[in-house]
């Protein structure tokens, strides 16, 4: 049995009211997490760091951006976007499968990571 806030997570709707059926909660953390993601790439040093470092990478490094340091995190915030995306399927499918949503996937997802990488 699946807790009932997980539930109501990844399936669960708010300001239901009428005939309007309400917005679910998996959309409203999409729009948090990009209103979060803009932010911080239009408006913070590290967002600008991020956009030096993707335009060239030889240039960052010649201003100083420690190029290791931010792979890093954004490895970093990477997993933890997977994990919640993962915690959404869980929570919509009520099942912990570790197959769920590849569908053989494996190799775009190797070939993005050696993109970046690279």
């Amino acid at each position: 049995m699946i807790d009932q806030n997980l539930a109501y997570l990844g399936s669960g709707r708010f300001l239901q009211f009428g005939n309007f059926p309400g917005i679910p909660v998996s959309l409203a953390l999409l729009i948090a997490v990009a209103f979060i993601g803009h932010f911080v790439l239009k408006s913070t040093v590290f967002g600008r760091s991020l956009y030096a470092m993707g335009g060239n990478p030889a240039a960052a490094r010649l201003a100083g951006i420690n190029l290791n340091r931010m792979r890093y995190y954004i490895y970093a915030i990477s997993g933890a976007l997977s994990g919640l995306a993962g915690v959404l399927v869980t929570a919509r499918t009520s099942s912990g499968q570790p197959a769920s949503g590849t569908q053989g996937l494996e190799l775009e997802a190797i070939t993005a990571v050696f993109s970046v990488v690279l």
